[in-house]
């Protein structure tokens, strides 16, 4: 299935994934270097708790390339009229979204600036890295040079930042789960683990300056909001409490109906991982609690 953007008429593919007698619709905004195929098992088993499931391909990933290019997305703000575009394709159920990793960054910008939904799920956020300032304006000048040329080094050195803290890893990218299949899936995956453009590094960098840097506009001070996370996650950052930055910052806004959780034996990808079963239920039961109070 697919939606074609009423801004520049770019299209945007995604899976809908169709529960008998159901109650709730769920949007899912995938990660950085992933696709949507990767949440077919999670979406079948919301299926099985009458969860209706899109999952999008973002634009420059899986089958939304971004003008015959990947890892790129243009201004970022198209990217949320998307989202925007598949909510509107849902039915008149409660409608939650939720956003994983890099899709974290693009559901909390959203939320800043649309109120059409019931609920926000907040997964594996990242927080602001060393030395953001510099690379953001590294960044500026590069994407205006080299707009649609791919960064390996940019790739590489984000990899070997979020595995520094992975004791004898026997990938680049074992920081994304402690499950060994996963990860080797993943890097056999030729539509994941590829380096963005300068341009989408850029975005990256846009997104994260509008989430933790810019002005809040609260839709809903009341909306229900859930954070989850693993706790050896480098994306939170929690030495520099980036995860409670992240909650907090949200608080500060004015939303007051966040909840949180931490899985122990998790890392990134926490629909993939360890407690993969307990995520999912903690999500189930977290909808399912707002549309019943």
């Amino acid at each position: 299935m697919h939606i074609t953007s009423n801004i520049d008429s770019h299209i945007t593919h995604y899976d809908f994934y169709e529960a008998k007698n159901p109650r709730i619709n769920l949007v899912v905004v995938h990660g950085m270097a992933e696709h949507k195929e990767r949440y077919k098992s999670f979406a079948l088993k919301l299926n099985q708790q009458g969860i209706h499931v899109y999952v999008m391909d973002l634009r420059g990933h899986g089958n939304s390339n971004y003008h015959n290019h990947r890892g790129t997305f243009g201004a970022f703000e198209n990217q949320l009229n998307d989202i925007q575009q598949i909510i509107q394709q849902t039915n008149n159920l409660p409608t939650y979204l939720m956003g994983h990793s890099m899709g974290s960054l693009f559901a909390r910008s959203y939320l800043k600036r649309y109120n059409n939904m019931d609920g926000l799920i907040i997964m594996g956020s990242p927080y602001i890295p060393d030395g953001f300032n510099l690379i953001h304006t590294a960044l500026k000048v590069l994407a205006k040079l080299f707009p649609h040329k791919e960064s390996k080094f940019f790739h590489k050195t984000m990899n070997q930042g979020f595995n520094k803290e992975t004791k004898n890893p026997r990938t680049p990218v074992d920081w994304l789960s402690f499950n060994e299949e996963n990860v080797d899936n993943y890097i056999k995956d030729p539509q994941c683990n590829f380096p963005f453009t300068f341009s989408g590094y850029l975005t990256l960098f846009d997104l994260i300056e509008d989430v933790y840097i810019k002005d809040w506009t609260t839709q809903n001070s009341n909306l229900p909001l859930y954070f989850q996370a693993g706790e050896h996650d480098p994306c939170p950052d929690y030495k520099k409490d980036g995860f409670n930055k992240a909650i907090s910052k949200l608080k500060d806004a004015g939303y007051s109906n966040i909840t949180q959780s931490i899985y122990s034996n998790s890392r990134h990808e926490l629909l993939q991982d360890n407690e993969k079963d307990q995520v999912i239920e903690d999500i189930i039961q977290f909808m399912y609690k707002n549309i019943e109070v």
